[in-house]
């Protein structure tokens, strides 16, 4: 602290001087700019005879930053030159006590780690309650200081000049600075921990502690790190209650290391004393550097190239998941697993599935591209596999590319059953039939002949393709072939279906039973499908018997339209004979009229 120079000479000057004087100090507001008379960082607070004094830092003649160490002189712009850093005194030359020393060391580490390079209410509070310990600590004889004079003006509020000033902290940062001197003064240790081995690309967790010259830890204290090889998710953490503070990073080169610094107490306060100054002026202030002395410690690491990357795969059906793929085609999800690839860079997987038998590439591809996050993962590849490979075992061949094309990985095991699958066999085309009468549609063929329809029931044909059906009919009972034959081609637009044959039954098959036995060919002419089971009802059909004509009477006469046997020949016919015919022509013709008769009165009734 120092009363403003110009304000001294006002002292003894006039009102109006006063008031000019006052309007060119306003350029010293602390936290925006230095003031006329070197001002950085602190506040203002009234003097006992109305004169403002300063509590904070100065600017030094060679461009650094210092708090005074001499109350009541004038401020460093008024020396020519300031000597080498000699340790810090009192005012008067007399040596400070170990404790004043060590407490003034404390104090303006912690200080100048809240001010160095800083702005704002903060910076600006720092600075004043470190000025006003320095300057209780540093007072000697005659002149008297009391740190409750700024201290209770900060409480108030006071703002001399009207700069818009903020002081509310000042008093609390300044018990808090003390506080913490009696516990945490003297020489401080930072350390890091060591770290095994890593590998590049490996995650990396850095601790270390920072600790008083008491060995208690420091806690709630920034430390900052800078580092090679190793991208850190933050230059600066703090401490915790113990003083314990970790950060972690990736290892991106095979030489890494990492330090960690922070501005703490020197053993020793240092201070510089003006050399030069004006004749005609007192003598300007000692100043002591803001300290950036630090402490500081560094791990290297020894870093293992990371192994090559590499890859694995697991093929299976989409449908279900298994290792079968249906006969017409399907979807193979090949799971494949990476490990030692670099996160956030771009990798292409192509795959191609081969005949296991054969060796032989099939045409079937697949590709995905991703960028990983993590050096270990999956990622999956899709082949679709068309119709036409049924019966077939495949397998996936997969190669991994770098993000310029080049192959950095393969798998490809023809005998990995991990990477297998098999496409089902086609099942085989068959028929079923069902014969019956075209006529009215049972299974009863009339004597005298008629048409046979088989309808043909047939499954897993190709859509498409062209196929024959040939049947004959066969006799049941001795199993011989009739010579009843029928054909149909057709194509079909489905895979299942069903196409009608038919067979002309001639006259002369009467009360024989019949069975259609059917073949399919395929259009090159091979037979493909049969279906001749001689015991299959669906596939029968019977042809009625032949009508019995009525038996000759014993003489050789034929009957007549009216029932009568006409005589052709043979004995005559005697009158007895004849006397019972006619009686037996009579009775019947009675007969015919009653029932006439009856059926008339019921109908009028």
């Amino acid at each position: 602290m120092k009363q403003h120079r110009g304000w001294r000479m006002l002292a003894a000057g006039t009102v109006a001087a006063a008031t000019a004087a006052a309007l060119s100090f306003t350029a010293a507001a602390p936290a925006f700019a230095d003031g006329t008379n070197g001002e950085v960082r602190g506040y203002l607070w009234p003097g006992g005879n109305g004169v403002p004094n300063w509590e904070g830092t100065y600017r030094m003649p060679d461009g650094t930053e210092a708090w005074c160490a001499s109350v009541w002189e004038p401020e460093p712009i008024y020396a020519d030159s300031y000597g080498d850093p000699v340790p810090l005194t009192k005012e008067d030359g007399t040596a400070l006590s170990s404790s004043d020393m060590s407490t003034l060391a404390y104090v303006i580490s912690t200080a100048s780690h809240m001010v160095i390079n800083k702005s704002g209410k903060t910076a600006d509070s720092y600075a004043a309650a470190a000025s006003v310990i320095i300057h209780d600590k540093t007072n000697g004889a005659p002149n008297e200081y009391k740190p409750e004079w700024p201290l209770g003006h900060f409480d108030n509020g006071d703002d001399p000049l009207g700069t818009g000033q903020q002081t509310d902290a000042v008093h609390g940062i300044y018990d808090s600075l003390l506080a913490d001197a009696s516990k945490y003064a003297g020489p401080w240790t930072i350390a890091l921990d060591g770290i095994d081995t890593v590998t590049l690309g490996d995650t990396v967790t850095i601790t270390g502690s920072l600790t008083s010259g008491t060995g208690a830890g420091v806690p709630n204290r920034d430390v900052t790190f800078d580092s090679t090889g190793i991208d850190l998710v933050s230059t600066t953490v703090p401490t915790n209650a113990d003083g314990v503070f970790t950060v972690e990073g990736i290892v991106t080169a095979e030489v890494a290391s990492a330090t960690v610094s922070r501005i703490a107490p020197a053993d020793t306060v240092m201070m510089r004393e003006p050399v030069s100054w004006d004749s005609n002026s007192a003598r300007p202030q000692n100043m002591i550097l803001i300290d950036d002395s630090a402490v500081s410690d560094t791990v290297n690491l020894t870093v293992e190239a990371a192994p090559a990357p590499s890859i694995g795969t697991s093929a299976t059906d989409q449908s279900d998941g298994d290792k079968i793929i249906a006969w017409d085609g399907g979807t193979v999800v090949d799971a494949v697993s990476y490990e030692n690839l670099t996160p956030g860079e771009e990798y292409t997987l192509t795959g191609e599935l081969v005949n296991k038998e054969t060796g032989e590439k099939t045409g079937i591809t697949g590709e995905t591209t991703f960028t990983p996050t993590e050096a270990n993962g999956t990622v999956d590849v899709t082949f679709t596999v068309p119709e036409g490979f049924d019966g077939t075992t495949l397998v996936a061949y997969e190669k991994l590319l770098d993000s310029e094309g080049t192959v950095i990985a393969t798998h490809e095991d023809i005998n990995d059953d991990a990477q297998t699958v098999t496409v089902e066999d086609k099942p085989a085309p068959s028929i079923g039939t069902s014969a019956t009468d075209q006529s009215d549609g049972d299974k009863i063929i009339a004597w005298d002949g008629g048409t046979v329809v088989d309808a043909v029931s047939y499954e897993n044909l190709t859509p498409g393709e062209e196929y024959t059906l040939t049947g004959e009919l066969v006799n049941k009972e001795t199993g011989e072939k009739t010579g009843i034959t029928g054909e149909t081609t057709f194509t079909p637009t489905e895979a299942n279906g069903t196409v009608d044959v038919t067979f002309t039954v001639p006259e002369g098959f009467d009360g024989t039973t019949l069975v259609a036995y059917e073949k399919l060919l395929d259009s090159e002419g091979t037979v493909i499908a049969t279906h001749e089971d001689i015991n299959d009802d669906a596939q029968t059909v019977t042809v009625e018997d032949k009508p019995n004509a009525p038996a000759p009477s014993a003489d050789g006469d034929e009957p007549t339209a009216t029932g009568i046997t006409a005589h052709t020949g043979g004995t005559p016919v005697d009158g007895a004979s004849t006397g019972i015919w006619v009686s037996l022509i009579l009775l019947g013709a009675a007969l015919s009229f009653g029932t006439a008769a009856y059926a008339r009165r019921r109908q009028n009734q």
